[in-house]
This record gives structure tokens, sequence and C-alpha cells, in this order.
């Protein structure tokens, strides 16, 4: 093991820091330090200009390194960077981190950076949720819509609830992340595509979905 690893693996930004290594350009340490939720290296590194978020490595099934921060899990090797900050702190701060300077529109087999997110379970969900501002986001119901082979569309609870293999008690939980975000639960086929599933909801009319629509006409009435 090099030096630099060795300093990655404990959680020694300042020996990492330090240490003059000449590095090549995507080399896998940004993704070594998200899936260890070391935030100051990640910072660091992308700060650097030698290592692109957006890059999707082979060696960790084409996803990015936002993607690769949702499966971190804490380990006792980083010591330092344990003493200095608990693993969970540790994650949030590195997917913040990241969600500032990635491309959101990257999608692995359909799936966003949130539907990655929901495969790791709430707390992740939790995370990737305040990071992403999804309560603030004017396209977050266009942005995170998940689209089947089919054509049909999902947001994200009616993929939590049809198309998720997870215990009911877990998908309850991962719905409830999404209080206080204000998405429009959706599911159906664009205009054109073929017949509505049964059950279909938050239709596109326009710009609009019928959804949005008569909660206006109810206001004003």
């Amino acid at each position: 093991m090099f030096p630099r690893d060795a300093a990655i693996y404990l959680g020694n930004f300042e020996a990492f820091r330090l240490m003059d290594c000449r590095e090549t350009p995507n080399d896998g340490t940004l993704y070594l330090a998200a899936l260890l939720a070391l935030p100051e290296f990640v910072q660091w590194l992308v700060d650097e200009g030698k290592h692109d978020p957006g890059h999707q490595a082979e060696e960790y099934g084409m996803m990015i390194p936002l993607a690769v921060a949702c499966a971190s899990r804490p380990v006792p090797w980083c010591r330092l960077a344990n003493k200095e900050h608990d693993w969970y702190s540790r994650q949030k701060h590195t997917i913040r981190a990241l969600v500032s300077v990635t491309d959101l529109s990257w999608r692995y087999r359909q799936k966003t950076i949130l539907h990655i997110a929901l495969d790791h379970g709430p707390d992740v969900t939790k995370l990737m949720i305040d990071a992403l501002a999804i309560a603030k986001d004017p396209e977050k119901d266009e942005r995170y819509l998940y689209t089947d082979r089919s054509g049909i569309r999902y947001s994200p609870d009616q993929y939590i609830k049809r198309l998720l293999e997870v215990s009911s008690s877990r998908k309850k939980a991962l719905v409830k992340c999404f209080e206080g975000t204000g998405m429009i639960s959706r599911y159906y086929r664009g205009p054109g595509e073929g017949d509505q599933p049964d059950g279909c909801r938050g239709i596109v009319a326009g710009n609009q979905t019928l959804g949005m629509i008569l909660e206006r006409i109810q206001r004003a009435g």
C-alpha cells in the first residue's frame, strides 16, 4: 500500500495533504474518499481539479463518486477520522460536498442520484433530500421521475411503492422521507404514449399535472 493510500484509509487528512505525490487524474482516490465518508479529502481532491466528480469508473460499476458515497458504511480502520467526527456526520458532509459539484442529470439505468439513495435506505435518502434541497427545487417533479421500459413514469413515492423490492415497513419509512418536500405523486404514461396504467395519477396536461390544476380550482372555490 502506498503511503498516500494508507493516509486515506486511516483518515489522516493532514498527512495526506502534505504528501508530495504526483497524481493520475481520476485514479480512484476521490471514489475511495467518498466511500469512506471523508469530506475533507473529498473537498480537497475536487478543489485540486484533477478528479472529475462526474467520472464513471468501471471498478465502481460505472457509478459516480456521489453514488458511491451513498454506499458508505462505518469502518474501524479510519481511526483518526472516527475520532474527529462520527461516521453519519461525515457521510452527510461528504454527500453535500459532492452534490455541489455533480451534474444531477446523471442517471444509472434510468435511476437518478435520488433513486440510488433510496436503494441504501431511509437515512441516506434523508441526507440526499436535504443536500439536494428538493423542497426548494422548482424542477423537482420532472427532475426525479423514473421511467421504466414500458414508458411509465414514476415519482419517487410511486417508485418506492410499486418497484422497490423492500419490506413494507421500509417502504413506509422511505415514503415518509418525502414529507414536506411538496413533490407531486405521479404514475402515468406521457400523452400519446399508450394506455394509462391502472391507478394512474399526476398525468401531464401541458406544463401542469391535473392534480395541480384541480388543486388550484379548489383553492379558487
